[in-house]
């Protein structure tokens, strides 16, 4: 994909909260991501990516964005120009 000016970035992600001593939930965490970054100009790249996480010993309970606190597959897309 180099000579369209694209590439496919690969991450992965992966820890652990211990919040006992804040009286709250301790679980693990874990997640992927894939972004494919396309080169418009010297100056100029947009991207979009997939992106994946989850919790393990978190309790499923609703979150201030009405979205589950595990099992989260979600897109983004963004323009980056330096000056």
């Amino acid at each position: 994909m180099v000579r369209v000016g694209a590439s496919l970035d690969l991450t992965g992600k992966l820890g652990y909260v211990d919040a006992r001593s804040m009286d709250g939930d301790s679980y693990g965490y874990y997640g992927v991501d894939a972004v494919i970054p396309y080169k418009l100009k010297e100056n100029a790249t947009v991207s979009v990516g997939a992106h994946y996480t989850d919790a393990v010993g978190l309790a499923q309970r609703s979150t201030i964005t009405g979205l589950g606190g595990r099992k989260n597959l979600y897109w983004t897309a963004s323009l980056t120009i330096g000056f």
